[in-house]
């Protein structure tokens, strides 16, 4: 997992409820980006781009 997403999981509550609520494939697809993740709704964004993608 890259160091920001980490980060985020770790400080915000609501991110990681949000993380792991998210189908595994699209967890690992979002830990494998290395996109640099500060914020729940940019975590969002990114998993629900991926999941209109699939």
């Amino acid at each position: 997992m890259n160091e920001e997403l980490s980060k985020l999981l770790q400080e915000d509550k609501m991110a990681e409820q949000y993380f792991s609520s998210l189908p595994v494939h699209i967890q690992e697809t979002i830990q494998q980006t290395g996109m640099k993740m500060k914020s729940v709704e940019e975590l969002r964004n990114c998993a629900e781009t991926l999941i209109r993608a699939k």
